[in-house]
C-alpha cells in the first residue's frame, strides 16, 4: 500500500476553503485543494478569488504554483482531509442537508484511516449525526470538528493568528499536535463541546449588540443616544473596544441570525429558549427606526430620491443578508421616489440585479440636490469622494452607522 499524503488536503474552495487552503499553505508551506464543483476549482487556480479579504489575493500570488489540479481519484491519497465547504445560508437559515450531501459526496472518495476535518458552520449535534448518518459503515474515518472564528474581511490574518484554536475529537488524533505550531490555546472538547462553544460566541457578540440597542431605547427617554456614551463601557477592559457594544439597526449579515436560529431550533429548556428568541424578535424591531425616519423626511424635506452609501452589513463585505439596506429597498423600491445605492466596493453584475439601483460617483455630482442620502459603510476613498457633494445645503442625511463621525453638513441626522 503506497504511503499516503500528510499535507492536508482542503474539499472545498468557497470563502472557508480559499482562507484556509492559502493560510495553511503560508503557515506550512504545503497544502493541496479541490472542489466538486469544477468551477470553484478552476477559479481558485487562476486566482479568481473572493473579493471578501483584502490580504488573500497577494497572499495567493506568492503561492499560486505550488497549488496543483487535482482529481476526485486523488483524494484517497491523503490522510488529513479538510472540509471547507460554507454552509449555504437562505434568509439567515443554514441548509445543512446540503452540507451533508457534500460530505456524504466526499465519502466514496475517501482512503482508509483518515483524518475527516470538518470545518464549516454547523449546529450543535452536527458531528455525531454526521457519524451515525454517514459514516456508520466507515469507523477508520475518524472525524474532527474545527470550531472556525474567522470574521469576514479579516479572516486570513485571523487564520494566522488566532487567540485560539478549538477542537472537537471523539477519539485522539497525533494530527491535532499541528495546531500548537499556532502558539495559541489549543482547546480540546468534543463533537457537541466545540459546536456549541463556536455558536456560544456568536450568541455572546449577539446579546452585546441586543444589549447596545436596549440601552439605546432607554437613553432616548432622556434626549440622547446610547452611541454618545458607549465609550465609556469600550474602555472598560471588561468590555474592551473591540466589543459589539454599539447601537444599531439590529442583528445583520446573517452569520449572528443563523447561530441564534440554530440554537431556538434546537432548545428544549423554557428559559433558554425564551432568551433566545427575545434576541431575534428585539433586534427585527430596530429597523422600524431606520423606517419610521425615512418617512418623516418628507414633512421637512421633500427629496427626489433616496441613495443609499454603503449597502452591506459592514466595510469590505459583498453580504446583503438581512441588512437595512436590503429591508429598507423591500419596504420603499415601490415609493415614487427613486432609490437608488452608490457602493463602489460592491460587485453589481453578480448580486440578484440590483446593478439596476446601483450609481457612480458621477450620477451624484450631475444630480446634487434634493437628495436623500443614508449613510451606512463606506470605506476612506468613498467617504473622500463624496464629502464634498455632502456639504450641498439641499441635501439631507440620516446616518445609520453609530461608528460613523460624520460632521459635514447640518442636515444630517444621527440615528444611532
Amino acid at each position: 500500500m503506497k504511503k499516503k499524503i500528510l499535507s492536508p488536503l482542503f474539499v472545498g474552495l468557497t470563502h472557508l476553503g480559499q482562507v484556509f487552503s492559502i493560510g495553511w499553505m503560508h503557515k506550512f508551506k504545503s497544502a493541496f485543494v479541490f472542489d466538486f464543483d469544477k468551477k470553484n476549482h478552476k477559479n481558485f487556480l487562476s486566482g479568481n478569488l473572493t473579493q471578501e479579504e483584502p490580504l488573500i489575493k497577494k497572499f495567493f500570488l506568492n503561492y499560486q504554483k505550488n497549488f496543483v489540479h487535482l482529481k476526485k481519484e486523488d483524494i484517497s491519497k491523503f490522510k488529513n482531509v479538510f472540509f471547507t465547504i460554507d454552509a449555504p445560508i437562505e434568509k439567515t437559515i443554514i441548509n445543512f442537508k446540503i452540507i451533508k450531501e457534500k460530505i456524504k459526496e466526499l465519502k466514496s472518495y475517501l482512503g482508509n484511516n483518515v483524518n475527516l476535518i470538518i470545518c464549516s458552520q454547523v449546529y450543535v449535534g452536527f458531528c455525531d449525526d454526521v457519524q451515525k448518518e454517514i459514516f456508520y459503515d466507515r469507523k477508520d474515518v475518524n472525524i474532527i470538528y474545527f470550531a472556525e472564528t474567522i470574521i469576514m474581511g479579516e479572516a486570513l490574518n485571523k487564520f494566522l493568528n488566532p487567540e485560539r484554536i478549538i477542537i472537537g475529537i471523539k477519539k485522539k488524533s497525533k494530527f491535532i499536535e499541528v495546531f500548537k505550531k499556532f502558539k495559541c490555546p489549543v482547546l480540546i472538547y468534543n463533537y457537541k463541546q466545540a459546536e456549541m462553544a463556536k455558536a456560544a460566541i456568536n450568541l455572546y457578540l449577539a446579546t452585546n449588540v441586543t444589549f447596545a440597542n436596549i440601552i439605546d431605547e432607554y437613553c432616548r427617554q432622556y434626549g440622547f443616544k446610547f452611541s454618545s456614551i458607549n465609550l465609556a463601557l469600550k474602555y472598560d477592559s471588561r468590555i474592551g473596544l473591540k466589543s459589539y457594544v454599539n447601537p444599531s439597526p439590529g442583528l445583520s449579515g446573517g452569520h449572528l441570525e443563523r447561530d441564534v436560529k440554530n440554537l431556538i431550533s434546537a432548545c428544549k429548556k423554557k428559559q433558554p429558549l425564551l432568551f433566545f428568541k427575545k434576541i431575534f424578535s428585539y433586534q427585527k424591531k430596530r429597523i422600524n427606526i431606520v423606517f419610521k425616519s425615512i418617512q418623516s423626511v418628507e414633512k421637512f424635506f421633500p427629496y427626489k430620491r433616496i441613495i443609499w452609501l454603503g449597502i452591506s452589513y459592514k466595510n469590505n463585505s459583498l453580504s446583503l443578508l438581512n441588512t437595512p439596506f436590503s429591508n429598507c429597498i423591500k419596504k420603499f423600491v415601490k415609493n415614487k421616489k427613486k432609490f437608488l445605492f452608490y457602493d463602489s466596493y460592491f460587485l453589481l453584475e453578480n448580486k440578484n440585479n440590483m446593478s439596476k439601483y446601483a450609481v457612480d460617483i458621477n450620477f451624484i455630482k450631475k444630480n446634487r440636490k434634493e437628495n436623500l442620502f443614508i449613510l451606512n459603510y463606506l470605506d476612506n476613498q468613498d467617504y473622500l469622494k463624496i464629502r464634498s457633494i455632502l456639504k450641498n445645503k439641499r441635501n439631507y442625511i440620516l446616518n445609520i452607522n453609530s461608528k460613523n463621525n460624520f460632521e459635514l453638513t447640518d442636515n444630517i441626522n444621527n440615528l444611532f
